[in-house]
């Protein structure tokens, strides 16, 4: 299944970006995990729901609080930001394989992607040109 969402690059203007913390994500393509860092959904707001969303081009990753019935809506785990050693992970071979492939990247490696939020619409572009690959 491939969700579309249209994101408009020009956007990213440093004017509209906000950093805070570490705005990260990881797709973690030998175990088919996406890890999102605690200051993604902390910077959203810490909602009880976020959805990922890639863009036509299959070059960035959209992280933004949704409903629950959204596609591609993840609950966000209970203790997330109160000092637990809780993290945020999402275990889907489809999306990480479907991404890494999209991106001619090896599937059985890990990738970082750096984000950038944009309070006009309250989420997180992580774009494949903010990519760092894991050494090993």
């Amino acid at each position: 299944m491939k969700v579309v969402v249209a994101m408009d690059n020009d956007a990213l203007t440093p004017q509209s970006k906000k950093k805070e913390g570490c705005l990260r994500i990881s797709l973690q393509g030998h175990w088919k995990v996406v890890h999102i860092s605690k200051d993604v959904i902390r910077v959203l707001g810490a909602p009880s729901h976020i959805c990922l969303r890639v863009n036509e081009a299959n070059d960035s990753i959209a992280i933004s609080p949704c409903d629950p019935s959204e596609v591609l809506s993840f609950k966000t785990p209970e203790g997330l930001l109160e000092g637990r050693p809780v993290k945020f992970r999402i275990r889907s071979q489809q999306f990480v394989t479907g991404f890494l492939q999209a991106n001619d990247l090896d599937v059985e490696k890990t990738y970082f992607l750096m984000g950038t939020y944009l309070e006009k619409t309250n989420a997180v572009i992580c774009r494949f040109d903010d990519i760092i690959r894991d050494v090993n």
